[in-house]
């Protein structure tokens, strides 16, 4: 995922990866690069409903089966960056 700028406010973008090259990923990789160490954080209005998820609410707990998660799994494979960590 990526964050654009849109009629001033943040959002998200996905990005598939697979379909790049090496130079089009390394380009991609400085231009992030450039939009993290601009990124003010000062700036962000963070509100309760933002931090707030219906999947992970105490109140409501859910149960999910093997196969959710394995689905879930699948599907963000190749949106999930591998680090060293």
């Amino acid at each position: 995922m990526t964050m654009s700028e849109n009629s001033g406010k943040s959002r998200m973008t996905m990005l598939d990866e697979r379909y790049l090259s090496i130079a089009d990923l390394q380009e991609r990789q400085q231009k992030l690069d450039h939009e993290i160490k601009n990124l003010d954080l000062g700036a962000l209005e963070i509100t309760e409903d933002d931090l707030y998820d219906e999947w992970c609410d105490p109140k409501t707990p859910r149960i999910l089966r093997f196969e959710e998660i394995a689905a879930a799994a699948y599907r963000i494979k190749f949106g999930v960056e591998r680090t060293p960590c």
